[in-house]
């Protein structure tokens, strides 16, 4: 009976340890992105660097370590780079990333805390017009960051992102028919954007 004791408190000590780390940071972003090229047969297909917003979703699964959910916009026009002619806009889309991936922090400091992260998802461009169907490619992402917590429920957030989406020589996008597709990807590569952003974080 008397070992009851210490072991019903070693038990509630560990539950209570458990609970303290699992708590959830969301923070919504706002970034400028950069990059993203398509090569084809006489030029390449450019999104233009622009504005992007979105939020990250963390879990924290242990001390150092959280799973998030990313999620990342940027409405853009489309360019043409012709191999024989001037450049010109071929139309208006939105590339969207949802991505799920894990952060480890590092570092001792209790307030600001240096981070990388790992993402795997999807990319989904979606043109504009109403004309044209959207598209879904497999993508992967990394990331570098600074968290610093201003209080207990409270932070700020910001990182520099890489994403990258995969492309095959077959790929093709905005298509209204078999054939008739207005972007066809050359040969096989990745679709790769660069992006700076960070937020207002919320911990509880």
């Amino acid at each position: 009976m008397h070992r009851i004791g210490p072991l019903s408190l070693l038990f509630v000590t560990a539950a209570a340890s458990l609970h303290a780390q699992a708590t959830w940071e969301i923070t919504p972003t706002a970034g400028y992105r950069y990059g993203g090229t398509v090569n084809g047969e006489t030029g390449k297909f450019i999104a233009n660097d622009g504005f992007a917003w979105g939020a990250t979703i963390g879990y924290r699964v242990k001390p150092d370590g959280l799973v998030e959910f990313v999620y990342s916009r940027q409405s853009t026009n489309i360019l043409f780079d012709s191999d024989t002619a001037a450049e010109r806009t071929i139309g208006n889309a939105a590339v969207e990333y949802f991505q799920l991936g894990g952060a480890l922090e590092f570092g001792h400091d209790e307030k600001t805390k240096p981070f990388f992260a790992l993402t795997v998802g999807a990319t989904h461009l979606s043109p504009e017009s109403p004309d044209f169907g959207d598209d879904w490619l497999f993508s992967f992402g990394g990331a570098l960051g600074v968290k610093t917590y201003l209080s207990r429920n409270v932070g700020l957030r910001a990182q520099a992102r890489l994403w990258m989406s995969t492309l095959s020589s077959d790929t093709d996008f905005w298509c209204t028919l078999p054939g008739g597709c207005v972007i066809v990807a050359s040969n096989s590569t990745f679709f790769t954007q660069g992006e700076f952003s960070g937020g207002v974080m919320f911990v509880f």
